[in-house]
């Protein structure tokens, strides 16, 4: 808001008392310059609700917002892409595909698996059981990994993380049809 647009809104009587040097005009300069700033936010205020456009520091509101699980250890740009995606991931919570997808959202990196027929050592299915595999790569960020396992895991179901090698590509081939 600008000087002339302050003085404006001020009653006549003080409005004829703006003399050049004037105290009260000093007052409507800082006051324009407080102003500046907030006027400047809210006319890119849609940009603060963008996750690719919204400013660092912003992140961690809006991942409180969409009920994400923090800290993200892999980087702002991970974050982002989770702030992304949060909203398909909300409508799939758990499941597996959501489960997998989001670890892989939130790491960058391909090749979660989940495992739901754990057997124990006698054989047997272990009930409400599921093995999540990761990739060794990952293992870095295994406390975030917990951390969204346990946030995003279907509440009746107990998991446990495991890191796996990368399959060789050899194997990968095979595995297709």
């Amino acid at each position: 808001m600008s000087r002339g647009q302050l003085e404006q809104l001020l009653p006549g009587v003080f409005r004829r008392a703006l003399p050049p040097g004037s105290a009260l005009g000093a007052l409507l300069d800082v006051v324009a310059g407080l102003v500046d700033p907030v006027e400047l936010t809210l006319s890119d205020l849609d940009s603060y609700f963008d996750p690719w456009r919204c400013p660092d520091r912003f992140l961690p509101l809006l991942a409180a917002w969409l009920d994400l699980p923090l800290p993200i250890t892999t980087g702002p740009g991970r974050l982002r892409a989770l702030l992304h995606a949060a909203a398909r991931l909300h409508q799939l919570r758990g499941t597996k595909n959501a489960l997998v997808t989001f670890l892989e959202v939130a790491t960058g990196v391909d090749g979660f698996r989940v495992d739901e027929e754990v057997r124990d050592e006698s054989g047997k299915v272990k009930p409400f059981f599921a093995l999540i595999q990761a990739p060794e790569s990952t293992r870095p960020h295994s406390a975030m990994l917990r951390r969204i396992i346990e946030s995003e895991r279907p509440a009746h179901v107990r998991c446990e993380l495991a890191f796996v090698p990368p399959v060789p590509a050899s194997e990968t081939r095979k595995e297709q049809p």
